[in-house]
């Protein structure tokens, strides 16, 4: 409102023009703004008898004329007048008006600084707590399982999710008040607290602000990484499932590579393929598709290969894709296809076949264990027995401070002993 009544201001200072700046427009066109009055003669006085001059008319007009030329000529001149500008009486006016342009322009720089001022406060602040929601994350995730009683762990999880829920709160507030200067990593820490607490409505929308933020930014990764996230939301369970918008994202994500970057030679990329087919599988599994999840596996499979040995994410994608035919393994198995059920457990043993290290012995100890556990239940008792027996071969070589290595030991003994009982029953 104060720079609207300021600008009224001007606009009316400026209409007040000083009346001598029309005299100079109007001299500047040549133009007599003082017109002369005619005036009335009786030429009879200066005429003879027969209507002609007499000699004293003619030689008095002579030296008439002589006198009054200069003088005739000298009023048909146009008055000149000092500019409006250079007239003192303006003067007060022109300060006034100097001063009050300077008075605006000031007061949008203070304006704008201000503003921006408050942008910076209001940046930090989400920062902040955005931060504040991954550190509460991470202690969760490391600390409640740890917890020795569910007296203790109930306890945690209300502390926990109080917290959590002020934290983010504040941040989506402050997230919609910046929108267009929110990052693409805050939307999607955003959506993952949502979607862990299964919001997954309000979930989607920072999932989709993700994507958005995202396209604003000159990284291809993130773009690979909102859309990956954003279709995998909709494979979740109904009403929330939407398995066509949730491939053809995840074809978006493979396309922004593939069609920008050399796929063949840039292990990143490469390494971002992998991860991409992975998550999609997984996707697909989850809302058990599983002739599908097969497929995409498969490409998983081809590109963890095409990773240069020498990149650090190779040796980890395997793995983790020997975890997913694992899992696959078991979803077929559920679904009493064991004949596709061996052959993922197969598969994800041989991925492992050339790695030695702790990682990789443990993932090895988990896919026999369930392969294991799955022939026993269709009564196969000695493929289980075998199986089991492996399984614990891999989890005894790892070290002594290997982490859960003691339970795992310990899950596959009651296995072994339900499976003992079983035979002794027959």
């Amino acid at each position: 409102m104060h720079a609207i009544t300021c600008i009224v201001t001007l606009v009316a200072l400026l209409a007040i023009t000083p009346s001598s700046a029309y005299n100079v427009c109007a001299q500047d066109l040549g133009i007599s703004l003082h017109a002369q009055q005619p005036v009335a003669v009786d030429v009879r006085e200066f005429e003879d008898g027969r209507g002609q001059p007499t000699a004293d008319t003619k030689s008095g007009a002579q030296s008439e004329q002589a006198k009054t030329e200069p003088a005739a000529k000298q009023a048909s001149m146009p008055k000149v007048e000092p500019i409006w500008y250079q007239d003192p009486n303006n003067l007060t006016a022109i300060a006034s008006v100097g001063a009050l342009i300077i008075s605006i322009i000031a007061w949008f720089t203070s304006h704008r600084s201000s503003r921006e001022q408050a942008m910076r406060q209001r940046r930090e602040e989400l920062r902040g707590l955005i931060e504040k929601l991954v550190d509460y994350r991470s202690d969760f995730n490391n600390k409640f399982s740890t917890l020795p009683s569910e007296q203790e762990k109930l306890h945690y999880g209300k502390l926990f999710n109080t917290k959590r829920s002020v934290c983010l709160d504040s941040a989506e507030v402050l997230s919609q008040q910046l929108e267009r200067d929110v990052s693409f990593a805050e939307f999607a820490v955003l959506a993952q607290e949502n979607y862990y607490e299964s919001d997954y409505s309000q979930a989607r929308k920072f999932y989709l602000k993700a994507v958005k933020a995202s396209e604003r930014s000159s990284s291809l990764i993130n773009q690979v990484f909102a859309y990956r996230m954003l279709a995998a939301n909709y494979f979740i369970q109904d009403p929330f499932r939407d398995l066509d918008q949730g491939r053809k994202h995840f074809e978006k994500s493979l396309d922004i590579i593939r069609t920008q970057v050399d796929v063949q030679r840039d292990p990143y990329s490469i390494y971002t393929h992998t991860a991409t087919y992975r998550e999609w599988a997984h996707s697909e599994m989850f809302a058990q598709q599983l002739e599908q999840a097969k497929i995409l596996l498969g490409g998983a499979v081809k590109y963890a290969h095409a990773i240069p040995d020498w990149y650090n994410g190779k040796y980890t994608e395997i793995r983790q894709n020997a975890s997913m035919y694992c899992a696959l393994g078991s979803n077929f198995a559920e679904r009493g296809d064991l004949e596709e059920a061996r052959e993922a457990f197969r598969l994800g043993i041989t991925m492992l076949q050339l790695l030695s290290d702790d990682y990789s012995n443990d993932v090895k100890g988990q896919i026999n264990q369930e392969w294991g556990r799955r022939e026993m239940s269709i009564g196969d008792k000695k493929a289980a027995a075998a199986l089991l027996n492996q399984a614990r071969a891999y989890y005894e070589a790892l070290p002594p401070t290997y982490l859960w290595r003691r339970e795992k030991i310990l899950i596959v003994d009651k296995l072994e002993t339900d499976l003992n009982a079983v035979a002794v029953n027959a």
